[in-house]
């Protein structure tokens, strides 16, 4: 089940599961950045473009979204950033229906980029 909010201090204070950053590009980097000057630990990146593969973003890995199969029933948080949502939303829905995250995935839609 994917949920969406917009209640950052909820997502990431209260949710359960790692935390991804959807994209790594610009929007994405920005988002990692902060993420590290405030302290808060995210696990990686996903980004369907294939010129990330096997690299990096602010110290973290890249992975393609079949990586979500590996979360199968299990709780996980990703940070969507406005340029593309409704392709990354897309690309989230399809592995819900295909994997299940029956545990949850949480999404918070970032607006500040």
């Amino acid at each position: 089940m994917i949920t969406v909010t917009n209640d950052t201090k909820d997502f990431i204070e209260n949710q359960k599961g790692e935390i991804f950053i959807y994209g790594a590009g610009n929007s994405g980097y920005w988002i990692g950045y902060y993420l590290n000057q405030c302290g808060i630990k995210f696990t990686g990146y996903f980004d369907r473009k294939s010129y990330f593969q096997n690299s990096q973003c602010n110290g973290r890995p890249v992975f393609q979204p079949q990586k979500l199969k590996e979360y199968e029933k299990k709780s996980i948080r990703v940070i969507v950033s406005p340029k593309a949502f409704e392709t990354v939303l897309s690309d989230l829905l399809f592995a819900d229906a295909k994997y299940g995250f029956h545990a949850s995935m949480s999404l918070i839609l970032c607006a500040w980029l």
